[in-house]
C-alpha cells in the first residue's frame, strides 16, 4: 500500500554567517547567505524626514507570502507594526518618531516554483545618530522551517495556500472550536509519494478550495515534533492519513492513502453527514482482504500466495472501474512484487516491479511530478533498472538541491548495489538537509555505510552526536522511538 511507503527521509537547515554592506546610495542593507531552503531577504534602512523606512527585498527566485503574518517589532518593547506597503518582492515599513533601536522584521518567503514557504526573522540595530546599521543578523532561533514540497510549477499547497494551517495544531483546534467548523487534518511526509499526489492532484485543484471551505484545514508534517500529540490521539501509522473530525476533535472518518478528487470529495461530504456510511465496508471481500493483508507487517507464505492471487485477479479489472478503490493497477503490481520478494522468488518479483513501473509511467504528465516519479524510480530500482532510476533521482536532486528525499532514496539504491563511496556521498547530503524523524533515518544510513567501510569510530561519533541532540517523544508508540533504538543498536 502506498501509504506504507518503503522509506523515511529527512532534512536539516544549516545557517551560515550573515554579512552586510553599505551600498553607494547610502542605504544600509542586509545580505544574508543561508543554507536552508530560502536565503534570507535583504533589508535596507534609511531615515526620511523623521520617518524610518525599513524595506525588505525578496531574494532571487523567491517572493513574499502576502497572506502570511508580516510585522516589524522593536526588541524589548511592545511595539509592533504591520507593513505600510506589501508586494510580492518588496515589503515596506514606515516607522515615525523612532531613533536608535533594535528591530526585527518577520516575513514568510516562498520560492517562485511554489514548492515551499518558510518563516524568516531578520533583526538589525539602527544607530539613529550615525544613520547607519550598527549590527544585523538572522535570528536563527526564530526561523521555523515549515516546508511542504510539491511538484514545482504545479502545486499551490503551501502555507497561505488552499487554506491549510501548517504544523500549528493548537491554532487549528482552537479555530475549529471557536467557529464550530469540522476539521480536515492531513498527516503527510515530504518523502511520501501518495502524500505528494494528494497535494499535486487533489489539494491543488480549485474545486478542493471550494469543497473544503467549511472545514478548518490542518497539515502536520509526520517528521516534525508538532505532529506527535495528534498522531497519538488519532493512532496514525501510515501516510498520508487524512482525518475528518468534529469541531471538538472527535474523529468522524479517515482516509489512508491517496484518493482521486471525486472520491476524496465524497469522503469529505460523507464525513459531516448524519447518515455517513463507512466507505470501506462497501468494498468487495477480495478488496477487504487486500487492505487487511497489505497492512500486515508479517505474513506467512500461505498469506503471501493468497495476496498474489487476489491482487493478480484485481489487476485484470479495468482501472476505470476501480476509482473508489485506493489500489490502482500500479499499487497492485507493487503488492505482487513485494509478495514475490518475501517468497524469495526474485525473478517474478522483478517482473512485477517493472509492470508497476510501467503503470506509474502512464500517470506521469511532466518530469517534475514528485509523487509518481518517486514511485517510478523506486519500482525501476527494485526491477533492476538502476540506470533509469539514477536519471530520475539525479533530475530531482537538481530540482530540489536542498531536500533529503531524493538523496536518501538514491543512497539506499546505491547501498543495495554495494557502491559504498557513492552511498556515502549521497547519505551525507541526505543528513545535511534532514530534520525530525528523518534525521534519525539519514544518520542510520550514513552510520551503516561508515561501519561497512570499517570506520566504526566515525559511525559511533555520528550516532552519539545525533542522539544527544534529539528530542524524545513521551509516547513510546511514536515511531521516533523505533529509529532511536535502531541507531543505538548500530552504535
Amino acid at each position: 500500500m502506498r501509504n506504507l511507503f518503503r522509506t523515511l527521509l529527512s532534512m536539516v537547515h544549516v545557517l551560515s554567517i550573515s554579512t552586510f554592506f553599505i551600498p553607494m546610495n547610502g542605504e544600509a542593507a542586509l545580505d544574508n547567505k543561508t543554507a536552508h531552503h530560502a536565503p534570507d531577504f535583504d533589508v535596507a534602512v534609511k531615515k526620511i524626514k523623521g520617518t524610518l523606512e525599513i524595506k525588505a527585498a525578496a531574494p532571487a527566485l523567491h517572493h513574499f507570502n502576502l497572506q502570511a503574518p508580516m510585522s516589524v517589532t522593536q526588541a524589548g518593547t511592545s511595539f509592533t507594526q504591520k507593513p505600510s506597503e506589501a508586494h510580492d518582492h518588496t515589503v515596506l515599513f514606515k516607522i515615525k518618531n523612532m531613533g536608535s533601536a533594535d528591530y526585527e522584521v518577520l516575513l514568510f518567503l516562498c520560492d517562485d516554483a511554489k514548492t515551499y514557504c518558510e518563516k524568516h526573522k531578520v533583526s538589525t540595530t539602527w544607530n539613529g545618530e550615525k544613520s547607519e546599521i550598527q549590527k544585523q543578523k538572522t535570528d536563527t532561533s526564530a526561523i521555523s522551517l515549515n516546508s511542504i514540497h510539491h511538484s514545482s510549477k504545479q502545486s499551490l499547497v503551501q502555507a497561505g495556500h488552499a487554506g491549510f494551517i501548517l504544523n500549528r495544531p493548537e491554532e487549528a483546534l482552537a479555530e475549529a472550536r471557536q467557529k464550530g467548523k469540522p476539521l480536515l487534518i492531513d498527516f503527510f511526509g515530504i518523502w511520501c509519494p501518495p502524500c505528494n499526489q494528494l497535494d499535486e492532484i487533489v489539494f491543488a485543484s480549485p474545486e478542493f478550495e471550494k469543497q473544503s471551505a467549511g472545514f478548518v484545514k490542518l497539515k502536520l508534517d509526520s517528521d516534525s515534533p508538532e505532529s506527535w500529540d495528534l498522531k497519538t490521539k488519532y493512532n496514525v501509522e501510515g501516510y498520508p492519513t487524512v482525518i475528518f473530525a468534529s469541531p471538538d476533535g472527535k474523529e468522524l472518518s479517515r482516509i489512508v492513502g491517496f484518493r482521486n478528487e471525486q472520491v476524496f470529495f465524497r469522503y469529505m461530504k460523507n464525513a459531516t453527514a448524519s447518515n455517513s456510511a463507512n466507505h470501506e465496508s462497501l468494498v468487495s471481500p477480495d478488496r477487504a482482504l487486500l487492505v487487511q493483508m497489505s497492512n500486515k507487517t508479517s505474513k506467512s507464505p500461505e498469506e503471501l500466495r493468497e495476496l498474489i492471487r487476489v491482487a493478480t485477479k484485481a489487476v485484470s479489472q479495468p482501472e476505470s472501474e476501480m476509482e473508489d478503490d485506493e489500489f490502482t493497477h500500479a499499487d497492485l503490481w507493487t503488492l505482487i512484487a513485494g509478495s514475490y520478494k518475501e517468497l524469495h522468488d526474485n525473478k517474478n518479483s522483478q517482473k512485477a516491479w517493472l509492470k508497476a513501473a510501467a503503470e506509474f509511467r502512464k500517470k506521469i504528465k511532466s518530469g517534475e511530478e514528485r509523487g509518481f516519479n518517486l514511485e517510478l524510480a523506486h519500482c525501476l530500482w527494485k526491477g533492476g533498472e538502476f540506470t533509469a532510476a539514477d536519471k530520475i533521482y539525479q533530475n530531482f536532486e537538481k530540482l530540489y538541491p536542498k531536500e533529503f528525499t531524493f538523496y536518501f532514496n538514491h543512497a539506499a539504491m546505491k547501498m543495495a548495489q554495494s557502491k559504498w563511496s557513492e552511498t556515502e556521498a549521497l547519505a551525507r547530503r541526505a543528513l545535511e538537509f534532514s530534520y525530525g524523524d528523518n534525521k534519525l533515518r539519514a544518520a542510520f544510513l550514513l552510520a551503516k555505510t561508515l561501519t561497512v567501510q570499517d570506520r566504526k569510530p566515525e559511525a559511533k561519533k555520528l550516532i552519539n552526536s545525533v542522539l544527544n541532540s534529539f528530542p524524545v517523544p513521551k509516547d513510546p508508540n511514536i515511531r521516533t522511538h523505533r529509529y532511536i533504538k535502531q541507531l543505538r543498536e548500530l552504535g
